[in-house]
């Protein structure tokens, strides 16, 4: 599963393939995510699981 993303701003720190993106002002409601594509202000991620065993 993942997401398509408006970013405001420079895409250039999402360069790192993996990264956390934070849904709430608090920081209690993140979701880690990989980076598949980006076009222009637009990206596109999946969000990373771990497999539980």
């Amino acid at each position: 599963m993942g997401a398509k993303l408006e970013v405001d701003g420079s895409t250039d720190p999402l360069k790192a393939q993996e990264f956390f993106l934070v849904l709430s002002s608090t920081g209690l409601a993140f979701r880690r995510c990989e980076l598949i594509w980006v076009d222009g202000s637009h990206v596109g991620v999946q969000f990373v699981t771990e497999d539980k065993e």
